[in-house]
């Protein structure tokens, strides 16, 4: 017998033995036993230890499988007297026989059990492939059951999902799919492992348990399973009222560094982006942020964008637009739509250009973009030479009524108050002012005392002065000259406080051409 295996069997307490079958046997024993040990009882240390024996006893048991196969072939073949070692039992065979409604027609040999050999992947896909006929399913799950008892962990995974989510004649059981992840965790098995971590985690099947979730998903991470190395990171950064931000750092650095995972590639680039455990660094977050965006990460095309056009004090316009483009072309972000649009609408060397930002604003409008049907607006009305006010009001309408965007009511009512193609109109410059007004525009209460003092030829004098007291009051610059005159009934201006008339008339001289240089020699 190889003494491979000298030191392990010398710990486990395993006597030498001629006889590499019962090696065998004894290691199978002793791996029951130890998976019976593990649990959230035991330490964390103790768990790790367990883990680690029960790896090295795996394959110490596959080894020593294989060479109590070979033995038994060479003692038969050179005639050895093979019976007189320790008589061995032989192992039964599991072999799928189908059942009455499965035989091929005329098929006797059918009712027959195969005596040739299966392996266990064999006989675990024949049960597999039961499960998938028409009315094999419950007798394939009770034999993935007996498999999964007797510690097959491909058994044990397979019942840990099928109890997770339910499928035909299995109900879902969140329960039910911990006992079989666990059984699986328990004998080393990282995605086991990292399932009951998860399930510790977001209290699913279990009670939420953070060190138990700590525990079993630091063992997963340790034994190479990606998710769980991604799992932790949430979990010391949004999953808890307890965070750790640089362990979130520092695991989602693993899984970006190591496994090239474009998520923690976000996480991380986000966290160098607002300074989350880390200083607020321009480089590190777009060197991540890119490295998750070539990922193909959705949220890392995003923030890359931002990163570029709003997060840092250094701009790069067209880079913005470039990743802007991705997000709305290959993942139909639609906030890309309107930040594709304001960028279109601007002098920074991507835009102006009318056409684009209208084209990407109906998108995003479209898509629900709370801001797009105002920016709209804002296109027809003030932000090129080419004016279409119709449209302006039309969208200023949209962004109002579908949006309730408070700056559109202020803008519709302007727009009402002049003659442009959409205005006048004395009733919507009033309607939508006082509705500015009441959701806090205070701008709207200087513009409703313009519309009854002079902008309509019917006029309120009384209303326009409780306007402007309001504008006043809100700390409107000039407000207070308007309120220094009054219009007599014959509609002829009467001032009451020349000073607050004649600064207000001096702040608005240009406009009044020369008013104010008037009213000064008037006053004299």
């Amino acid at each position: 017998m190889s003494n491979t295996y000298d030191e392990l069997l010398q710990e486990l307490g395993i006597p030498k033995s001629p006889d590499s079958y019962e090696t065998y046997k004894r290691l199978k024993e002793k791996r029951a036993e130890y998976m019976s040990r593990m649990g959230s009882q035991n330490s964390f240390e103790e768990n790790q230890r367990l883990q680690r024996l029960l790896v090295e006893i795996g394959r110490a048991e596959s080894y020593f499988e294989v060479l109590a196969k070979e033995e038994k072939k060479e003692n038969k073949s050179d005639g050895f007297d093979y019976s007189s070692l320790k008589v061995q039992k032989k192992k039964k065979k599991r072999v799928y026989i189908p059942g009455a409604a499965e035989k091929p027609a005329g098929d006797d040999t059918a009712d027959v059990a195969s005596d040739s050999a299966m392996t266990f992947e064999e006989h675990y896909d024949n049960i597999i492939g039961l499960m998938g006929t028409p009315d094999g399913f419950e007798t394939g799950f009770e034999q993935l059951k007996q498999l999964g008892e007797e510690g097959y962990v491909i058994a044990q995974r397979r019942l840990g999902q099928l109890c997770y989510y339910g499928e035909k004649s299995v109900v879902a059981d969140k329960k039910a799919s911990f006992y079989w992840y666990e059984k699986a965790a328990m004998q080393g098995d990282a995605l086991g492992q990292n399932q009951i971590g998860t399930m510790y985690m977001e209290g699913d099947g279990v009670e939420v348990n953070r060190e138990a979730a700590i525990k079993w998903l630091t063992m997963a991470a340790e034994g190479g399973d990606e998710d769980a190395v991604w799992n932790l990171g949430l979990l010391y950064e949004v999953k808890f009222e307890v965070k750790d931000y640089q362990e979130a750092n520092r695991w989602y650095e693993i899984a970006a560094n190591k496994f090239g995972n474009g998520r923690a590639c976000n996480r991380l680039g986000r966290a160098y982006t607002d300074g989350i455990g880390v200083e607020p660094n321009r480089e590190k977050a777009i060197y991540y942020l890119k490295k998750a965006a070539e990922a193909g990460d959705p949220d890392g095309v995003w923030n890359l964008a931002l990163a570029y056009d709003q997060s840092f004090s250094e701009k790069d316009y067209p880079e913005a637009a470039k990743w802007y483009e991705i997000a709305a072309n290959e993942f139909a972000n639609a906030g890309a739509y309107n930040n594709l649009g304001i960028l279109y609408m601007n002098n920074n060397g991507v835009g102006p250009n009318r056409e684009k930002a209208i084209y990407w604003l109906e998108k995003a409008s479209q898509a629900g973009q709370i801001y797009a049907s105002y920016n709209l607006g804002l296109i027809y009305e003030e932000l090129f030479e080419e004016k279409d006010y119709r449209k302006a009001a039309y969208w200023y309408e949209v962004a109002a009524n579908e949006y309730g965007v408070t700056f559109a009511y202020n803008k519709l009512g302007i727009i009402y108050m002049s003659d442009n193609g959409a205005g006048p109109n004395r009733e919507k410059a009033i309607y939508w002012l006082e509705k500015a007004y009441e959701a806090g525009e205070m701008v709207a209460a200087w513009n409703l005392g313009l519309v009854y003092e002079n902008r309509f030829e019917e006029r309120d004098y009384k209303k326009a002065r409780y306007w402007y007291e309001k504008a006043m009051e809100s700390g409107d610059e000039d407000a207070p000259g308007k309120l220094g005159y009054v219009y007599g009934e014959n509609g002829q201006l009467k001032v009451i406080d020349a000073d607050k008339y004649q600064y207000w008339l001096e702040r608005t001289e240009e406009e009044t051409h020369g008013a104010g240089k008037f009213f000064a020699r008037w006053k004299k």
